[in-house]
């Protein structure tokens, strides 16, 4: 599968902002507003989190929780512990990756729980992460997966999804907040997770969600993988540090291929070395090319996400987009 996904790349920016000119220039939509303090995360009392126990749940699924938040404020999110994991043995550490869905898998209040749960859970973008019997990361890489999921009209990032950029907002969404604070949560609960080994990826809306959470929280992860999004080209200065690999579509027909190629070409301007992967002649759905459902085997994306930390990757880590 990867000599197919490569052929159908193509490959680092270096030649985009030629080829397209003015897709790529840097055009708010969002009236300025006064940037937001680079944060990290601080709880706020009033927030928490509840999820069955372990042994509640099927081996290789996830257990269905919930965060809770001042104001009855509510969202579903859906936690994957991985095999073996033990609050008695703290000292195994694992990764933990945050993956913010794009917005057709929001939670739809009509629907059952049952009904929301399986329209996450089952998306093609979340299903290589997790333990169903097939190729999938946590045969190579046990790790926490968690998947918060938006209710309704909500979103990560509130702008249209046909913008190409925007300014950051001074506050985050109320669904990026709920799913920053919940992986905070979540560490507190489950102690073997490695601080040093948080990642994030999502698609669409979720990629969005991508952009803006590490801008505005830059020392939150070891790691970003942003698919079909876009972000605030005016902050990428802050984020020149991060280990991080785009994916877009070339023909994509919702979120403008502008929205990845200008982060791209604004992180590479500031100094930094973001690795961008463009696939030729696809459009907006793209996720069952970039996660793979060969993942274990031969996909490049996980060996390289893995490999990273806050304090640098580790020995032999694979070098992004398989150069």
């Amino acid at each position: 599968m990867l000599a197919t996904l490569i052929g159908a790349l193509t490959g680092i920016l270096s030649g985009c902002a030629s080829a397209h000119g003015a897709t790529s220039r840097v055009t708010p939509t969002v009236p300025p507003t006064t940037p937001p303090t680079p944060a990290t995360t601080v709880l706020p009392s009033d927030v928490s989190i509840s999820c069955p126990d372990i042994s509640a749940s099927s081996p290789g699924a996830f257990l269905s929780c919930e965060y809770a938040g001042p104001d009855n404020t509510r969202m579903a999110f859906y936690l994957y512990v991985p095999q073996g994991y033990t609050d008695s043995n703290p000292g195994q550490k694992y990764p933990l990756v945050l993956i913010l869905q794009g917005g057709g898998e929001r939670a739809n209040p009509q629907q059952t729980a049952a009904q929301n749960r399986a329209l996450t859970i089952n998306a093609s973008y979340v299903t290589p992460w997790i333990a169903t019997g097939g190729a999938n990361v946590q045969t190579r890489w046990p790790s926490f997966v968690v998947v918060p999921q938006v209710v309704g009209a909500n979103r990560y990032v509130n702008v249209p999804p046909t913008v190409s950029s925007y300014a950051l907002a001074t506050q985050p969404s109320a669904s990026l907040q709920m799913a920053i604070n919940t992986v905070a949560l979540i560490q507190r609960r489950y102690l073997g997770i490695d601080a040093n080994r948080l990642y994030i990826t999502g698609i669409s809306m979720g990629g969005f969600g991508v952009w803006d959470a590490i801008e505005r929280w830059p020392t939150e992860f070891a790691a970003a993988v942003p698919v079909s999004g876009a972000g605030d080209p005016a902050l990428a200065s802050r984020i020149i540090h991060l280990p991080l690999w785009a994916f877009h579509g070339a023909d994509d027909n919702r979120v403008p291929v502008a929205g990845s190629r200008t982060m791209i070409q604004t992180l590479r301007a500031s100094g930094g070395t973001p690795c961008y992967t463009e696939l030729a002649g696809m459009s907006h759905t793209i996720w069952p090319q970039v996660y793979g459902q060969t993942a274990h085997t031969n996909n490049l994306l996980y060996p390289w996400l893995f490999a990273q930390t806050k304090n640098g990757p580790l020995p032999g880590a694979p070098a992004c987009g398989g150069a």
